[in-house]
C-alpha cells in the first residue's frame, strides 16, 4: 500500500489482526476482542473490548492498536473506545483460535 492508497475497512481490520493479545498468543480479531470498526474518510473508529475488566495488558493492546492502526499509510485520527456490552465471552472467538487452545465448544 502507499501513501495515496485509500484507507479501508478491510485494511483496518488485516492491521487488527496482526496485534496479539499478549496472554494468549493470539491476535485480538481471532479474540473476538474488536467488535466495530468505522471510517470516517481518513479517521479511524475502533470499538473493542478485554477478556475482563482486569485485564491487565489492556493499555497495552489499546497503545498497539493505535500505534499500528496511525502508522497506516492516508490514516488520521485514531480512536479506540473500550465497550463492556455485550461483554466478551469465549463463544468470541473464531475456530481457529479454539483451535489454537485445544478449546471445543
Amino acid at each position: 500500500m502507499n501513501s495515496t492508497a485509500t484507507l479501508s475497512t478491510d485494511t483496518v481490520w488485516r492491521t487488527l489482526g496482526t496485534i496479539l493479545d499478549p496472554e494468549f498468543g493470539l491476535s485480538i480479531v481471532d479474540l473476538g476482542l474488536v467488535y466495530d470498526v468505522k471510517l470516517d474518510g481518513a479517521n479511524i473508529a475502533v470499538a473493542m473490548t478485554l477478556t475482563s475488566r482486569s485485564c491487565p495488558a489492556g493499555d497495552m493492546m489499546f497503545d498497539g492498536v493505535r500505534a499500528a492502526l496511525a502508522a497506516l499509510p492516508g490514516a488520521g485520527e485514531v480512536r479506540v473506545d473500550l465497550v463492556w456490552d455485550p461483554a466478551w465471552t469465549p463463544d468470541m472467538l473464531t475456530a481457529e483460535a479454539r483451535e489454537f487452545l485445544g478449546w471445543t465448544k
